[in-house]
């Protein structure tokens, strides 16, 4: 920031020295103060730019001013510009980062309690309805297709008294996937719940890499909820812009993380932050060196998983869900053994939906094994969705759903589901 002024003075001091003693030395520091001034302003106007567009250089030092304009542009962007309609993820302090509500991008629209749909939900569902609620990543978000062309929205469709309520989150692993059950989901109690993720994945915990290596700070997919294991029981810690501004955050998430001690180049680079030249060439180097590094894996301890897993399945049980896997029965025998454990336990209220093979099935009853049924982002498009919500409602026509005094059952004849009927309790004479 202070080499413009630097310069500045240099050019000034250099031109009244030479006034003063007419010596070459003074031309030379005069021409170097006038060429520094110029290099060290179109430096400033780019680096002004990039923060303005959203690429916030957060890692070039520790200049003060520079980290106010992020930190305020970085604000705006996050919380303030994102209520419009047209962004459709938005941080939240507790998700890390989620669907925003009320939105309307042309293609992505959700309602007024962030659920991809064109409608709004009853929190308590119809006595006579049978509730979905689908969580997981992109493929139940389905990116790149409008509402109407989403397998949940058709599976809603295909059947009556039927509802599917779209949780999922492009970019979510297990973790979030089950950190907003919690949050948005529970209250609606659904019968079915159905959930993409089985397995940890890298996505459940913040990647430094992904932070270190983006030039946009904007981006929600890269604030997660800090996961950690304390006294055998898991904590979460919000994750949220303004992290990325404390100090001790960017010490024990980023740079240890990270093991940037190799740093004899790093704690060289921080040398050259007094100039804005040396920030640019400070960040050039410094993607040099993360281009080369090899990022530890931070997800090879299971505990925190099998514990979210338990939770999970616990908390679906004592509420008379029942949770459906669309991994497919053919993965659960692959999983740890603390995690086939589990799956063994709860196994009463546990389902796996073999997608890939109902929906091959519904393919070849159509007689379309040739036709592409991925969009660009290679997701489901709007005929690859259908062919997996038509996979899917005979899946659900093969079982009886839901427990205690609400089970369903589907009725061909009517195309619906409906409720099935409990035998009256007999008193107990005495």
């Amino acid at each position: 920031m202070f080499g413009p002024i630097l310069f500045f003075a240099l050019f000034v001091g250099a031109l009244a020295g030479m006034k003063k003693w007419k010596r070459p030395v003074f031309l030379c520091l005069a021409a170097i103060g006038f060429f520094g001034f110029i290099v060290e302003s179109l430096i400033l106007v780019f680096f002004m730019l990039q923060i303005f567009q959203g690429n916030c250089y957060f890692l070039l030092g520790k200049s003060r001013f520079y980290d106010v304009l992020i930190k305020a542009r970085l604000m705006y962007s996050v919380y303030y510009a994102q209520d419009k309609k047209f962004f459709i993820y938005q941080v939240n302090n507790d998700l890390g980062y989620t669907v925003g509500k009320n939105k309307n991008t042309g293609v992505y629209a959700t309602n007024a309690d962030s659920v991809r749909a064109d409608r709004e939900y009853a929190i308590i569902p119809d006595e006579n309805t049978l509730r979905i609620a689908a969580f997981g990543d992109s493929y139940v978000f389905c990116d790149d297709e409008k509402n109407a062309d989403t397998w949940p929205y058709r599976l809603e469709k295909s059947a009556s008294r039927l509802e599917v309520l779209n949780f999922g989150v492009s970019g979510y692993g297990f973790a979030q996937s089950y950190l907003r059950y919690l949050k948005d989901g529970l209250k609606y109690h659904p019968d079915i719940i159905t959930i993409n993720y089985l397995e940890q994945t890298s996505r459940d915990f913040l990647s430094a890499k992904d932070i270190v290596t983006s030039n946009n700070l904007r981006l929600a997919h890269l604030y997660r909820p800090l996961l950690g294991w304390r006294d055998g029981c898991v904590t979460t810690e919000p994750m949220t812009p303004y992290k990325l501004f404390d100090p001790e955050f960017r010490r024990d998430h980023i740079f240890n993380e990270a093991r940037f001690e190799v740093e004899t180049r790093w704690r060289m680079m921080k040398r050259l932050a007094f100039s804005n030249t040396g920030l640019l060439l400070q960040q050039c180097l410094f993607k040099q060196l993360v281009q080369h590094y090899t990022w530890p894996k931070n997800f090879e301890d299971q505990d925190i998983h099998v514990a979210l897993l338990e939770n999970f399945l616990k908390t679906a049980a004592l509420n008379g869900t029942t949770v459906v896997f669309t991994t497919g029965i053919e993965k659960a025998p692959d999983a740890p053994e603390k995690i086939a454990a589990l799956l063994r336990k709860y196994q009463d209220g546990i389902v796996y939906f073999p997608a890939q093979k109902l929906m091959n099935a519904q393919v070849k009853k159509a007689g379309s094994q040739d036709m592409n049924l991925k969009n660009s982002s290679n997701h489901l498009n709007a005929q690859g969705n259908i062919f997996y919500a038509q996979g899917f409602l005979e899946f659900l026509k093969s079982k009886t759903w839901g427990r205690g005094d609400r089970q369903f059952v589907y009725d061909p004849q009517g195309q619906k589901f409906v409720r099935v009927k409990q035998a009256p309790r007999q008193s107990k004479q005495r």
